[in-house]
């Protein structure tokens, strides 16, 4: 895939200021690239060092894309940067020591951080949600926030509201029947809401970022049931270095558990509720991180 031209074409006939396309060409990365869930995984592998060290060490051609996983540095160094370089003739900074993200400067001489790992903006934005790491260097003002509101309406990625407050009034819709429905039949009707949401959410694919969903889904949704989810992140590796990747989610309900697993069936991942006897099985066949 050729992002350089894909986007340039996006761009063409665009009356938007060079902040506005600064911040298009960041919300258009996040929705075309994803982290690699492999980088954090591969440490339970014996070669696993070598497995990173080859992660940080790869390259993106903007023109030939072949993977759209990256991390924050070939996010930093080769995505969003060259999109700059090339397509706005914008210079930027990439800075940062272990974790490297871009700094720019907007049209009022600020300093802008662009980094695309913090908040988990990958997700954030295909989940058309608020963003956590596109913000001023110094600190973020009230005034940032409305200006950036008012671009991303302009640039057409906020149609009404941000998905944020969506899902905080669906959590707030089961708040207001917590005198009805029992501890337990309140944390089923949470978990109920959580697939539902999952699954409005087509236009996700790869794993790291539907696990990434899931998260937020589970934290805003579940609120103070979500102490109760016990994570287990699995993968697999076969002979040709396919990765395969799976995560259970057991959910302690009274003196029970309820499970459930995102996983890939038939080329497409699915969320669904699993049995005990599957957890097992896929515990016993897949590797743990």
């Amino acid at each position: 895939m050729n992002v350089l031209a894909l986007l340039e074409n996006e761009l063409k006939g665009k009356n938007w200021t060079i902040d506005e396309k600064m911040r298009y060409l960041y919300l258009r990365s996040c929705e075309l690239f994803s982290y690699d869930p492999r980088f954090f995984l591969c440490n339970a592998l014996p070669n696993g060092k070598e497995i990173q060290e080859e992660i940080r060490e790869k390259k993106v051609n903007l023109e030939h894309v072949d993977s759209r996983w990256v991390i924050c540095s070939s996010y930093a160094n080769y995505v969003y940067s060259t999109l700059l370089k090339e397509l706005l003739n914008k210079d930027s900074i990439v800075t940062g020591i272990g974790h490297e993200y871009v700094v720019l400067e907007d049209s009022n001489k600020r300093k802008i951080v662009a980094d695309v790992t913090h908040g988990y903006d990958f997700t954030r934005v295909k989940m058309g949600l608020t963003t956590y790491g596109y913000y001023p260097l110094r600190h973020i003002t009230r005034e940032f926030g409305q200006e950036i509101e008012q671009t991303d309406k302009k640039i057409g990625y906020l149609k009404e509201e941000y998905n944020d407050n969506k899902i905080k009034r669906e959590a707030n819709k089961l708040i207001c029947k917590k005198d009805i429905y029992s501890p337990k039949e309140l944390l089923l009707k949470r978990l109920q809401e959580v697939e539902r949401l999952y699954h409005s959410y087509q236009n996700i694919e790869e794993f790291s970022d539907l696990e990434n969903c899931l998260f937020y889904l589970q934290k805003h949704i579940l609120l103070e049931d979500y102490e109760k989810i016990t994570e287990i992140p699995l993968f697999q590796v076969t002979d040709n270095n396919s990765w395969h990747f799976m995560k259970i989610f057991s959910v302690k309900i009274e003196n029970s558990n309820k499970d459930y697993a995102l996983a890939k069936e038939d080329d497409v991942y699915s969320y669904k509720e699993i049995s005990q006897e599957q957890v097992k099985y896929f515990q016993k066949k897949m590797t743990g991180k």
